[in-house]
């Protein structure tokens, strides 16, 4: 309610005369009966001594000195319910309440919040919350105890503690948030939403300066809620669905420490890696979020996202969780994502893991600490260490493991690298599990090989790992991954993963720098998969073999097919993507190459160029008696192949329009197709 200026001046006047009273010193026989011991004899104030504008002064809310009491004044004409900290009614009911002297940011403390670490201080500070409606409420020194999950109706907050200096955690002079209590499968706090006015914004939702102490108690997660509790992830896959959606706007997090449960690992023996699910932070669909000046300890997911725009994260050190950072966008979202200045050890699967989202990241250092991380990082052979092998079958993206995969592999998270008998070796990211049969499916990829039972090393431990419609630009960091396990990784979709100035942090990495996933491009439109590096160090760039990966070339690669001479066009899997059919590497005496492998069944099509009349095919055996089955407009010819070398297949006449068709009796291997015009 709205007080004049003169009753202003009036209040204010007897406020600093009462301070002295509050203080213990005598005063004025007036100043002695204005004051009283808390608010509940605050409350008890007899209707004669409750004129209008009367001012008595709460020494504290509960007990004397507790931080709660304050200045109030009798609103005669006021009818509004308590809000438990500025507003209260008289035991007497009726109308008429007593409305507290604010002047400058709202406490906690005034609500009933002791910090004592023993009372359970979760109601007060709902109540606090909810009723300061987005002032900066201020919360005192010392341990908020909370045992039930705090469920806040406000459209935003703003929560700030009492840190002398952020990074110095110390219980005696810092706000600690103790959700411990809660227990594993709950959370400290949930901002949901199940049926919002249409594209409304809540917002924004500001914590400062807090140590938070979760225990096995999940964090923080804001979005949208579905039917039962938990965010909302498919409701948004289609346009019509997200009709309803509110928007969350400006989720902060600022100078606090947010410790989970340190991440732990099962059996060192099966590959077993025991996961609590806990998440320290969870947002979907929020929007210009930040996350600054904050350290974050275990849990098995530091900070996730799903579909969230323009969030920023920086000056952020995390440490002990199996998986600090998963961004994830939802399906058609297009989102982008800022990492600046993130220091990450002691971590499991990958330090970052973007799937889909527009990433920039820069000065980000990972740091492994082998001997201090949880377990199931880095390498292991589950064929030695458990006697599980694999079934690998040509032109499937299948795995069929002979034990159970369950709780060792994870989607989206592991690789696994699987051997041959006669030294094949492929790596795959493994995009789902049915732990029960043993089987594995890897999305862009296609053995190239069989083998009955092939040996499995599954990998985690990796820097970096992107994938998805958009692209991510890493610049300036400086990453470590365990020995042997590549550095970054990068699964082609329709986004480039393009990194400029990476260093290599002082340490061991063996002789795997690196990697690009997949030998299969299914989408022949597609001309921005690309895994540039620019300015690195040698030991984090990709082997050069691989088509998608280019070095010191202009972002994002290679453009259309190529025409190094006036007179030829050159289509190979390096300058032409071919739909549906798989790459592999070969080697001869002039080094490394990509080949595409055709076999018994799709054939390689491509197209003529224009003002082409010829064409020269460089082809050679996969396996013994391959002949290769070429032609244009209709008509097709076998040519034999030299079993040792490569050899070069001439075609022609060709005329503009023609589709050339290449097709194996056998396998075959498939360097490049030259066009040519005519003489």
């Amino acid at each position: 309610m709205p007080i004049s200026r003169r009753l202003f001046i009036a209040l204010t006047g007897a406020a600093g005369a009462l301070v002295g009273t509050a203080a213990g010193a005598r005063g004025t026989e007036r100043d002695a009966t204005a004051a009283v011991e808390t608010v509940e004899a605050l409350r008890a104030v007899p209707p004669g001594a409750r004129r209008d504008g009367a001012v008595r002064h709460a020494l504290g809310r509960q007990v004397r000195g507790d931080g709660g009491g304050g200045v109030f004044w009798w609103d005669a004409a006021a009818a509004e319910a308590e809000d438990g900290g500025t507003v209260f009614t008289p035991v007497d009911g009726g109308t008429g309440r007593w409305r507290r002297l604010i002047d400058g940011d709202w406490q906690a403390a005034w609500f009933g919040v002791r910090a004592d670490g023993v009372t359970d201080d979760g109601p007060a500070l709902t109540r606090a919350i909810d009723a300061a409606a987005g002032r900066r409420l201020m919360l005192p020194k010392g341990t908020i105890r909370i045992s039930a999950s705090l469920a806040p109706t406000a459209s935003r907050w703003h929560l700030r503690g009492q840190m002398p200096e952020r990074g110095q955690y110390r219980s005696d002079n810092t706000t600690v948030v103790d959700a411990s209590a809660i227990g594993a499968g709950g959370w400290l706090i949930r901002r949901f939403d199940r049926e919002p006015p249409l594209h409304e914004t809540i917002g924004p939702f500001v914590h400062a300066d807090i140590d938070f102490r979760l225990g096995d108690t999940n964090g923080f997660a804001f979005g949208t809620a579905a039917a039962d509790g938990s965010l909302d992830t498919a409701r948004y896959e289609t346009v019509r669905d997200r009709q309803g959606q509110k928007y969350v706007h400006g989720v902060r997090f600022e100078g606090c420490r947010i410790r989970g449960g340190i991440a732990k690992h099962g059996s060192d023996e099966r590959g077993r890696i025991e996961r609590s699910g806990q998440r320290l932070i969870f947002l979907t669909k929020c929007f210009e979020s930040t996350i600054e000046d904050c350290t974050l300890v275990g849990g098995d997911v530091q900070v996730e996202t799903w579909g969230c725009d323009a969030p920023v994260i920086r000056n952020v050190r995390c440490n002990n969780g199996h998986l600090p950072f998963l961004l994830r966008r939802s399906g058609w979202f297009g989102v982008q994502h800022r990492l600046a200045d993130i220091q990450v050890e002691s971590f499991t699967f990958g330090a970052v893991v973007s799937d889909g989202v527009q990433l920039a990241a820069t000065r980000v250092r990972t740091e492994p600490n082998v001997q201090g991380t949880p377990r199931g990082a880095g390498r292991f052979d589950l064929t030695a260490q458990t006697g599980i092998t694999a079934r690998v079958r040509a032109d499937d993206d299948r795995v069929i493991l002979s034990g159970d995969a369950g709780g060792i592999l994870f989607p989206g998270l592991s690789l696994i690298e699987l051997h041959g008998p006669e030294g094949q070796r492929d790596t795959c990211l493994v995009t789902a599990v049915d732990g029960a049969a043993g089987r594995v499916w890897s999305r862009g990829f296609v053995f190239t090989w069989s083998a009955a039972a092939a040996r499995v090393v599954r990998i985690h431990g990796y820097a970096m790992l992107h994938g998805g419609a958009h692209d991510a630009m890493i610049d300036t960091s400086h990453p470590d991954s365990f020995p042997n396990v590549p550095t970054f990784v990068y699964r082609p979709d329709n986004g480039a993963m393009f990194l400029t100035g990476i260093g290599k942090v002082p340490g061991s990495n063996g002789d795997v720098r690196s990697l690009v996933l997949g030998n299969v491009e299914p989408d022949p439109t597609s001309t921005r998969k690309r895994m540039g590096f620019a300015n690195c160090a040698d030991t984090v760039v990709a082997p050069t073999w691989h088509p998608f990966v280019t070095v010191d070339a202009p972002f994002p690669g290679p453009a259309e097919p190529a025409t190094p001479q006036p007179d030829a066009w050159l289509y190979s899997p390096r300058t032409w993507t071919a739909g549906g059919i798989p790459f592999r590497r070969v080697e001869d005496e002039t080094g490394s190459r990509a080949a595409w492998l055709l076999r018994n069944g799709a054939p390689l099509e491509v197209p003529v160029p224009g003002a082409a009349a010829a064409a020269a095919i460089f082809v050679r055996q996969a396996e013994d008696g391959a002949r290769l089955v070429a032609g244009a407009h209709g008509g097709e010819t076998r040519h034999p192949l030299d079993a040792a070398a490569w050899t070069q297949v001439d075609l022609g006449p060709l005329k503009p329009g023609d589709t050339l068709r290449l097709s194996a009796e056998g396998s075959l291997l498939v360097a490049a197709v030259r066009f040519l015009r005519a003489a």
